[in-house]
């Protein structure tokens, strides 16, 4: 697939990427097998953003958010209105 991407398309795939990567890695802290599927399918080499922080971030960001939904649908659950 050849496919054109813009700057502001190129910010929306780090975060994607990211998740892909960490995925494919032998001892990943998040699992993102749509992340991983969609790379994939687009055939975009995103080793570029691999090298960079960000990648940290999005894991720490990743793991947070997933936690945070766990522990409000838990509350909401247990709620008593």
């Amino acid at each position: 697939m050849d496919l054109k991407i813009g700057d502001i398309q190129e910010t929306a795939l780090i975060t994607l990427a990211i998740r892909a990567s960490e995925t494919d890695r032998p001892n990943a802290r998040i699992k993102d097998l749509k992340a991983k599927e969609i790379i994939d399918t687009l055939g975009v080499d995103v080793s570029k953003y691999d090298p960079f922080m960000s990648h940290e971030g999005v894991v720490a960001l990743s793991i947070f958010s997933t936690t945070w939904w766990h522990i409000k649908a838990e509350y909401t659950a247990s709620a008593r209105f």
